[in-house]
């Protein structure tokens, strides 16, 4: 059996790019910090000194999840 011993960040993507951003600047403290570079619009979102949460814009319009509310997309992407 395999045991976890830690989560590096989980990867949203959302619709509600900036509207998602505050929610965890204000239910958690998390601010923006330093991001690798991409060629998509994102956040990196920091705990004390660790990204533990990457936000990736999902552009107007996109098509990429069963997951909808009033044509806005919203989607964990990932755990590393």
């Amino acid at each position: 059996m395999r045991t976890v011993h830690n989560l590096h960040h989980v990867n949203i993507e959302t619709s509600k790019f900036e509207e998602t951003r505050a929610f965890y600047e204000d239910l958690l403290g998390l601010t923006v910090g330093r991001r690798a570079q991409f060629p998509t619009k994102g956040y990196w979102m920091y705990l004390r000194d660790e990204p533990i949460l990457h936000l990736l814009e999902i552009p107007e319009g996109a098509d990429q999840s069963p997951h909808r509310e009033n044509n806005r997309v919203n989607r964990v992407d990932h755990f590393g």
